[in-house]
């Protein structure tokens, strides 16, 4: 083959890849138009969908990384189904083929030809001619156009039209646009036109005697009011006013529901959100005992009472013993001076306790569900103080004239409680007042005598009863008086109460200690004033017979 022949099939060929590689390069870029078209499409329709339903971070994260790779993907579908990228002597002749029909398969056995130049065997003749007329030809019709699989026009408007979409956004809220990146990188940012719900606080478990509150936390702007769609068990919805407590923050509480009931809060624009609340009955009491121990001075014996509330003595030891109707996870027994934590012991609960006033307790209970009893019942423990003792003295009388070797006769009765301890007597001494108002001042009228020494003496000890009921005679010498010598007293029991002493007296009483021949002109005086005194009333029933004997004749 001479120079001017391979001169000719080199500029043949060198033609042929210009045009594949200028189909190339419109193919390339009508392929990126159309996936960047496709791609502020799908970000847009994402766009809206974000707007009207609020996905979960991840959601929104895997989303924006699926979009490109989907585009991406379709692009590299189109590129192989609608584009010739065959950069080469026969990809060039095969698209000027397709392009120009004048353009036949001459063509391609001529680049063929070339290719076999130097194979054994060949006509280097036939195949210098058959070059020639293609260059010709080709020569020719050099000015095919290149063009893209569709119309530059219709592309662009595809471009287009998801760029004029977003453009209402960019012009009139830019911070939309922007929200929304951040929102599409994971971003949990509220759009600033639309409310979003962005917490939901309720109970999913409560007892029957508790308030079910729900607590709705929002982000973005507030509506001026929202709803709460409620629905029980068994029964249609109804839907009812949330209650606005501040910026960003509605509640509505439920009132001891007797049901259990799915609720959606409703609020603006943003996707109703909602739960559900089962209703339970509360931990209880399954038996409850108090074990009493009185005080040893009492000699009562232990006793227990059932149903929780009891009354014991001052000064008892109490064990409350609780057994619950459910295994529990907390217990607490509420007293005045605070709760107790209790510690369970095979299913019970114990507190041992001394009071020493009456008092309410109460058990507050946690179950393993979560479960309180938030309006526990309360129990009563009264303790009965230790009362002083009643007295009554019937004897001696008020005042009475001793020597210093009489006896006293002494004739009480005294009750307690729990039980007696001792009779003593307090007493003092002075001498017989004289005078004119000797009789007040022997009664201890007109006399200051806060100052004067008292002393005691015990008359029985070592009681254990709560009953007594003593008459003896006691010695005025135990009252350490000589004659002449005016005694003040007064009688006393004490029970046997160790925290006080609780005595109870009797009404002073006097003693005129006198000589043994004053006392019998004192008795002799008594003794005649008898005497007149009972003349009196005798001479009184005569004169009484006699006027109804006159009015007896009188009448016949």
């Amino acid at each position: 083959m001479t120079d001017a022949a391979r001169a000719d099939i080199s500029r043949l060929e060198a033609r042929l890849l210009g045009v594949a590689s200028r189909q190339r390069h419109v193919g390339r870029l009508w392929v990126a138009v159309r996936a960047a078209a496709a791609l502020l499409a799908a970000v847009f329709a994402y766009f809206v969908a974000d707007r009207l339903t609020d996905f979960p971070a991840p959601v929104r994260l895997l989303v924006t990384l699926a979009l490109p790779a989907a585009v991406w993907r379709w692009g590299v579908r189109r590129w192989a189904q609608r584009i010739f990228s065959d950069v080469s002597v026969s990809g060039g002749a095969r698209l000027l083929e397709r392009l120009q029909a004048e353009f036949n398969s001459t063509l391609i056995s001529t680049v063929q030809f070339a290719a076999d130049l130097q194979a054994p065997g060949g006509s280097p003749i036939l195949r210098l001619r058959t070059i020639e007329k293609t260059s010709e030809g080709f020569d020719a019709r050099a000015k095919v156009p290149i063009r893209p699989p569709e119309g530059w026009p219709r592309a662009g408007v595809t471009l287009l039209v998801p760029c004029l979409l977003f453009l209402p956004f960019a012009l009139f809220s830019p911070n939309t646009l922007a929200i929304f990146a951040m929102r599409a990188i994971g971003m949990d940012v509220a759009y600033p036109t639309r409310t979003r719900i962005v917490h939901l606080d309720y109970p999913r478990r409560i007892a029957n005697d508790q308030d079910a509150r729900i607590e709705v936390r929002t982000e973005g702007v507030d509506p001026e009011s929202g709803r709460l769609r409620l629905t029980f068990e068994g029964q249609e919805p109804a839907e009812l006013a949330l209650r606005r407590e501040g910026p960003h923050w509605f509640s509505f509480t439920a009132a001891q529901p007797a049901l259990g009931f799915t609720f959606e809060a409703i609020l603006g624009d943003a996707p109703p959100k909602g739960g559900r609340v089962r209703v339970v009955a509360p931990p209880g009491v399954r038996s409850l005992r108090v074990r009493i121990e009185p005080p040893a001075y009492a000699g009562l014996a232990p006793i227990e009472v059932d149903g929780g509330s009891a009354a014991a003595p001052e000064g008892s030891r109490l064990t409350i013993d609780l057994e619950p109707n459910r295994e529990l996870a907390e217990c607490r027994l509420r007293l005045p001076d605070g709760p107790v934590p209790l510690v369970p012991d095979r299913g019970r609960y114990r507190h041992v306790l001394t009071p020493a006033a009456s008092f309410l307790y109460a058990f507050e209970m946690k179950d393993r569900d979560g479960v309180c009893n938030s309006r526990p019942a309360e129990y009563a423990v009264e303790i009965r103080a230790d009362r002083p003792p009643d007295l009554v003295v019937s004897r001696p009388e008020m005042d009475r004239a001793v020597t210093t070797v009489s006896l006293v006769p002494l004739q009480l009765v005294a009750d307690d409680d729990l039980g007696l301890r001792e009779v003593i007597v307090e007493y003092w001494s002075e001498p017989i007042p004289t005078g004119e108002n000797q009789a007040e001042l022997a009664a201890g009228r007109g006399r200051d005598d806060a100052g004067r020494p008292r002393r005691r003496a015990t008359l029985a000890s070592g009681l254990s009863a709560r009953h007594l009921e003593l008459s003896e005679a006691v010695p005025a010498a135990r009252f350490e008086a000589a004659a002449g010598t005016l005694v003040h007293y007064r009688l006393g029991v004490r029970d046997s109460c160790p925290a006080r002493e609780q005595v109870t007296w009797a009404d002073e009483r006097t003693l005129r200690v006198v000589s043994a021949r004053e006392l019998a002109a004192l008795l002799s005086e008594r003794h005649a004033a008898l005497l007149k005194t009972v003349n009196r009333i005798v001479e009184d029933e005569s004169a009484a017979y006699r006027r109804l004997r006159r009015l007896l004749e009188e009448e016949r």
